[in-house]
């Protein structure tokens, strides 16, 4: 087994996988086989039936986070399933099992129609000037936050970026490791003004004093100068939403949903936005053309006979 899980992590590798996701899909697959050997006594994966997957998928679906006992969320049941259905068709196309158990093993989905909150305009204007600290750190988190705004980029990929990748004359940020296989989603995209000026100061005054005598080119570096953490952006964001009152459960994804929502709103072509977001498809775009039901409303008191008076 473990000889299998030394090949799957390869295959992730020349697939194209992100660090992060590569680390998400195998220790769910650990966690899977230790499973296995502990509580059913399975010693090979060729033993491995689709009664088992289905037992262990109720696992997951009964499973609870960690850190406050809540359910874990559908896109954390989704990710864990796909991992397995991921590592069993991988056994199978390589032909290290008969057949694949996992092939109708199905994750649930979320509905791709529904756009997730997202925040106002001037909700985003309190969370920005929240982060108004002068130290090297309070700058390094309104360069954070007003680069997640201003690019709408993923949190892995603000992780990720290195100090080469930005050009603050052009005013540009290139992703290098964005979503997908092979490279093939690095893209260049525009910085706005204000994200440009607070990365200036970051990088010329802040990150030097973070930094100090350890050797990294990430661009954002955590009190000791290394790399941050999965979950340092979105504490980030999570606190000043709080500091500027905001009641939402702010996290860095709703910063890109506000990103391209606000974007549209104000006549932004919806390829161009797509460009920006790096999706492939067109159509995970589409969600953000879904007006809100206060849009709505402001049309109809607008243009409405019965209402203009």
């Amino acid at each position: 087994m473990q000889e299998a899980l030394s090949r799957y992590a390869d295959y992730l590798k020349a697939r194209g996988y992100s660090p992060c996701t590569i680390k998400l899909y195998l220790d769910d697959t650990k966690k899977f086989i230790t499973w296995l050997l502990n509580e059913k006594g399975v010693q090979r994966l060729q033993d491995v039936t689709q009664d088992l997957l289905r037992q262990y998928q109720n696992k997951i679906y009964a499973q609870k986070r960690m850190k406050d006992g809540l359910p874990l969320s559908l896109s954390m049941k989704s990710l864990k399933i796909l991992a397995l259905k991921n590592f069993f068709g991988f056994l199978a196309r390589k032909h290290e099992i008969l057949y694949n158990p996992a092939r109708d093993l199905e994750a649930p989905r979320q509905r791709k129609d529904r756009l997730r909150d997202v925040l106002k305009e001037r909700e985003v204007q309190k969370m920005l000037e929240a982060a108004c600290g002068k130290t090297p750190l309070d700058v390094r988190n309104r360069a954070i936050l007003e680069l997640f705004y201003s690019t709408g980029i993923r949190n892995s990929e603000l992780r990720h970026l290195a100090l080469g990748d930005i050009d603050l004359e052009r005013q540009e940020v290139r992703i290098r490791h964005g979503k997908g296989y092979f490279g093939e989603k690095e893209r260049v995209i525009p910085m706005g003004r204000l994200a440009t000026a607070w990365i200036g100061e970051y990088v010329l005054a802040s990150r030097p004093t973070l930094v100090k005598n350890t050797q990294t080119d990430c661009l954002f570096v955590s009190s000791t100068g290394r790399k941050l953490t999965i979950d340092t952006p979105d504490d980030l964001v999570k606190k000043y939403a709080c500091f500027a009152g905001i009641k939402k459960k702010v996290r860095t994804h709703m910063l890109r949903h506000s990103f391209a929502t606000h974007l549209l709103r104000h006549g932004a072509d919806i390829r161009h936005v797509q460009a920006m977001l790096g999706h492939e498809s067109l159509d995970s775009t589409k969600i953000y053309t879904k007006v809100e039901i206060t849009d709505l409303k402001r049309v109809h008191k607008r243009t409405h006979p019965r209402e203009r008076r």
